[in-house]
Parts: structure tokens; C-alpha cells; sequence
């Protein structure tokens, strides 16, 4: 009888021992499946954050078979810290055709917001005509205003941060967020790292011409870089888009160049002559991006301002 006493304590002890085991493997495995639930959590909350940060918004004038638009990817950085984005950007039906490639690297400010230009177009029942921050470029087929106000965007986002926590990147589609219309002309401003000048981008949908008679430009925090006036003021005519107007950044005794300007007839080239340029000072843009992520250029013309997006050329875009 005390031999079964013991042999059944000894049972016991092993039972209690093996018990004590699987509860600490149990333990483990709870902590184990916590870690890679707070991970995968975290991995879908990166995600859903990199899926809203880039939001496409359409800006428009149409007047009968004649419309133009300006596509803009808004790019909101929400943390404290500079973020690097490799991108690309493809719209469907009815263009069908990359608008950013992978080739391109974004740098977006700490909490702002940027409007990347991806589409500036102009175009009538038959054919478009587009210029943007990468691609420029024209089609043939049937357009109206609906099919661009319904398009789907494909785009892909690649960081750092997603590398870190093992993705190769993110792809996700969406459409066109917001469609607004507009009454005045639209368009956006290119500077190029060290230059003493940038390029106008300008739709004027108006039936009317425009007169640009001055222009200053804005860093994204609110600083006046520099005010210029021009002695032979410019003129973008009505319904057209004009594909590059070069402004000086310091004061020239003379500056006059061509430049293609696209109409619902087609291109033509035009010769621009500027005048004298007046400047409040001699600026030349930096040739750090970081220096100058991007800013915003006000023309001054015969209908009131303007305010366009400036951007770093294509050039800053690498690191």
C-alpha cells in the first residue's frame, strides 16, 4: 500500500511537473501570438495610412465640346519627420497610360501637403492634349467630361518604413475624390536645382485672353523669395494651354523664348518676348530639395491672381 502511495506521489509530481510545462509553452505561445498580433495590426494600420495619403482631385472647365482639367495627387505627410516616396501612378480607362513611374522619388515635408500635377489637359470630343510633372503626351478617341471625372488610378507607394516591416510596398486602386470646377486659369510652376529661373504650366479655359503683368514666389512656408515684374507683359490667350513659360528669378535687360502652346485646332510654337525683368532681388533656387521641398508662384494679372503650385524639376526628384 505505500509502495502504490508513492508510486502515485511520484505520478503526481511528474503530471504537476509536465502540467507546469505545457502552462509555460502556453504562455509563450499566448506571448507569441500577441507580438505578431500587435505586429500584423500594426502592418495593416501602416497600410490603411499609406492608402489615404495619397488622394487624386480633379479640377475642371468645360464650354461645350471644349474642356480642360488639371489633375493634382494630393500627398499628405502627417508625421513629424521627412518622408522619401517612390511612387507610380497609372490611370485607366479613358486614357489608360502611366503618369508617374517607379523612376521617381517624392519627398514630402513633414506634416503638409503637396499637389503633385499629374494630368494638365486640354482637349475636345476627339482628342486631348496633357502635359505633367513627368509625362506629356496626347491622345485620340471620343472625351467628355464624365469619363475623366469617373477615372480609376492604380498607385503604388514604396518607403523605408514598408521595407522595415517587410513589405515590398503597397498597390491599391481608387478613383477621383473630388471633381471641382473652376472659373479661373489653372496650372503649376517647375524650378530646377541652381537655376535663376522656373516654367509655367498654364491652362487659361476663359474666353477671354489673360495678361500676366507680375509674379512672386512663395516658399511653402508663406517667405517671399522674390517679386518680379515683367516690362512687355505676356498673353496666354483664351482656350489654350501653354506647354512652358520661362520666368526669371533676377532682373534681365531682355528675355524673350518660344514655347508650345496647344489649342483645340492643335500645337502651335509661339515666341514669348518678356521685356526688361524687374527684380526685387537676384534669387536662384537651391540645390537641396530639402531646402525647398516645393512652394507656390502668384501671377498677377489683368483678371486678378493666380496661385499655382510650384515643384522641384524632375532632377530633385532623385537622392
Amino acid at each position: 500500500m505505500k509502495t502504490q502511495y508513492s508510486q502515485l506521489e511520484i505520478n503526481y509530481t511528474t503530471l504537476q511537473a509536465q502540467y507546469n510545462q505545457l502552462q509555460s509553452q502556453y504562455r509563450q505561445l499566448q506571448s507569441e501570438y500577441s507580438s505578431l498580433m500587435a505586429n500584423y495590426t500594426g502592418i495593416i494600420n501602416t497600410l490603411s495610412s499609406f492608402k489615404s495619403m495619397a488622394k487624386p482631385t480633379l479640377y475642371y472647365f468645360q464650354s461645350g465640346e471644349v474642356g480642360s482639367f488639371i489633375l493634382f495627387l494630393n500627398i499628405t505627410n502627417p508625421t513629424s519627420e521627412p518622408m522619401n516616396l517612390t511612387m507610380e501612378v497609372y490611370v485607366g480607362p479613358p486614357l489608360s497610360t502611366d503618369l508617374i513611374t517607379l523612376s521617381a522619388i517624392i519627398y514630402a515635408p513633414p506634416n503638409t501637403t503637396l499637389a503633385l500635377p499629374l494630368m494638365l489637359a486640354l482637349y475636345n470630343s476627339s482628342a486631348l492634349e496633357f502635359t505633367g510633372f513627368e509625362w506629356s503626351g496626347g491622345f485620340s478617341g471620343f472625351y467628355s467630361l464624365s469619363m475623366f471625372t469617373r477615372m480609376n488610378l492604380t498607385i503604388t507607394i514604396l518607403t523605408n518604413k514598408l521595407t522595415n516591416l517587410g513589405l515590398a510596398g503597397v498597390t491599391y486602386n481608387t478613383s477621383i475624390v473630388t471633381a471641382l470646377p473652376v472659373n479661373k486659369p489653372f496650372g503649376y510652376a517647375i524650378a530646377y536645382p541652381s537655376s535663376s529661373g522656373m516654367t509655367i504650366y498654364l491652362d487659361n479655359p476663359l474666353p477671354n485672353p489673360i495678361v500676366i503683368n507680375s509674379y512672386t514666389v512663395y516658399a511653402y512656408n508663406n517667405t517671399v523669395l522674390v517679386s518680379c515684374k515683367v516690362g512687355t507683359s505676356p498673353t496666354i490667350n483664351s482656350t489654350t494651354l501653354t506647354e512652358g513659360l520661362d520666368l526669371p528669378t533676377q532682373s534681365i535687360n531682355y528675355s524673350y523664348f518660344s514655347t508650345l502652346v496647344i489649342t483645340p485646332n492643335g500645337p502651335v510654337e509661339q515666341t514669348i518676348s518678356l521685356g526688361a525683368i524687374s527684380c526685387s532681388n537676384n534669387f536662384v533656387f537651391p540645390s537641396s530639395i530639402a531646402q525647398m521641398p516645393y512652394g507656390y508662384v502668384v501671377l498677377n494679372t489683368n483678371i486678378g491672381n493666380i496661385t499655382i503650385p510650384l515643384l522641384p524639376g524632375y532632377g530633385w526628384w532623385f537622392s
